[in-house]
């Protein structure tokens, strides 16, 4: 990725592992993840809310790792090994 910007696979993962990050990202998804540097792409992804794309962005970021999606108020966040 460029210099500044974060993968949404990153990202998501560092919600499961933040509270205050997640806290921001569910006060307001969007400038959470802008302000993280996720990229316009991955972020509408997201906003989207179609977990099966979300899941098929995520494979192709993270691999085929074992992972959980945990689903809180419509926005996915997930946990990997």
């Amino acid at each position: 990725m460029e210099n500044g910007t974060t993968q949404l696979g990153e990202y998501l993962v560092r919600l499961g592992e933040d509270r205050d990050e997640l806290t921001e990202f569910l006060k307001n998804p969007e400038r959470a993840m802008r302000n993280a540097g996720v990229p316009a792409g991955e972020r509408d992804v997201i906003m989207r809310g179609d977990i099966q794309e979300v899941q098929q962005l995520l494979r192709e970021q993270l691999g085929d790792a074992p992972m959980a999606f945990i689903v809180h108020v419509n926005w996915p966040f997930i946990v990997h090994d």
